[in-house]
């Protein structure tokens, strides 16, 4: 029996609006699951928390709150890059209120009264590490001045591999001694690392410095062979043999250094933020860029190769600096989100995102790609 027409026509106009449909329908292109962040698996369960890393072009290192990994590992091959993670004394002790310390030359750790330093080349060697027991040398030691990671290095090396760390002592002028909240006291570590193929390495000499009135550390960081400590009451420039003097009398609240210049954001004496920096190693500073936004003193800042970056929770951002100004660029976090970004490092053709929840990897051809809509 034939169907009736009006049944003919409603097949037929039902074909063409779904025909019309899927013309009309814009197709939302999928990202690049290949370009995108993914999860490194070989950073899971305990290994997730990450506080810091460090790379250059021999290897890279990621430091977390119960492991040290770095690629190639011993033994192995320059272009390997599978991690090794190791044990021992090489193995954090769960604190996460500090980023440790990294280089190609030794790895320091902090302990409740102890400053832990090994060879990066046998981080598991037993007699090639030392141990910097804080009350042997400062009897009034009360405990060392983490900064947060969110807020920058605790620990800093100059270019004559000398360690600084700050840290508080107990005033006993009171019948119940308290912490001395006013000073500053910084012990400056002095360390021989042994040439390869020889491993170990030794502590040659301790220096203590007080930073009288400083009140409390807003960031450290070094050039050549100074570093720079900024605090409530200034910026202070610490020579290798533990002189110092305040060469900016106002506190900067991030610093870093890009291409050899140091620069620092600071309120000075104004209501606005500014841009300070300095060519000659801390020892004058000079205004770049003043009216910056206040969103700058939240990022932390590294240099990626040639490439200025600023973090802040799970985004990142590419920063171009010019002799006046300075404009952020904010890169793609697909499947970064909600991941509070620590570090950033790129090694061979990989870049390696640290978060407090895993490490991330995208090639290093796809890290400048934009965030979209940006």
């Amino acid at each position: 029996m034939p169907l009736p027409r009006y049944i003919w026509l409603y097949l037929l106009l039902t074909v063409c609006s779904v025909a019309c449909k899927k013309e009309g329908e814009e197709i939302t292109p999928q990202a690049d699951p290949i370009l995108s962040w993914q999860t490194d698996n070989d950073f899971l369960f305990d290994e997730k928390t990450q506080l810091n890393s460090y790379a250059d072009t021999s290897l890279i290192i990621l430091s977390g709150a119960q492991t040290t990994a770095i690629a190639p590992g011993e033994q192995r091959s320059k272009s390997d890059t599978t991690f090794t993670h190791y044990a021992g004394q090489a193995q954090p002790n769960g604190r996460t209120d500090y980023r440790p310390f990294l280089s190609s030359s030794f790895i320091a750790f902090l302990n409740d009264d102890r400053v832990d330093v090994f060879p990066t080349a046998s981080p598991v060697l037993a007699r090639g590490n030392d141990y910097i027991r804080m009350r042997q040398l400062d009897a009034d030691f009360a405990g060392f001045i983490p900064l947060a990671v969110n807020q920058g290095e605790t620990m800093v090396v100059n270019r004559q591999n000398q360690l600084i760390v700050p840290y508080q002592r107990y005033d006993r002028s009171y019948s119940t001694p308290v912490i001395n909240g006013g000073n500053i006291s910084i012990v400056l570590i002095s360390i021989n690392v042994a040439a390869w193929p020889n491993l170990g390495l030794d502590v040659t000499k301790t220096q203590l410095v007080t930073l009288e009135g400083a009140g409390f550390p807003y960031s450290m960081g070094s050039a050549g062979d100074y570093f720079i400590v900024s605090t409530a009451t200034g910026t202070f420039r610490i020579a290798p043999d533990g002189v110092f003097q305040k060469t900016y009398p106002y506190g900067l609240l991030r610093q870093f250094s890009y291409n050899g210049t140091v620069y620092g954001l600071t309120y000075a004496n104004s209501s606005s933020l500014q841009l300070v920096a300095s060519t000659d190693q801390g020892k004058t500073w000079s205004v770049v860029a003043t009216q910056v936004p206040d969103t700058y003193r939240l990022l932390t800042y590294k240099q990626v190769n040639n490439l200025l970056i600023g973090m802040y929770n799970s985004q990142l951002f590419q920063i171009q600096l010019t002799t006046t100004t300075l404009t952020p660029t904010e890169l793609d976090n697909t499947n970064l989100f909600g991941n509070r970004i620590t570090s950033v490092a790129a090694f061979h053709n990989t870049v390696y995102v640290s978060t407090l929840s895993g490490v991330f990897t995208k090639p290093l051809r796809a890290f400048l790609t934009p965030k979209k809509g940006k």
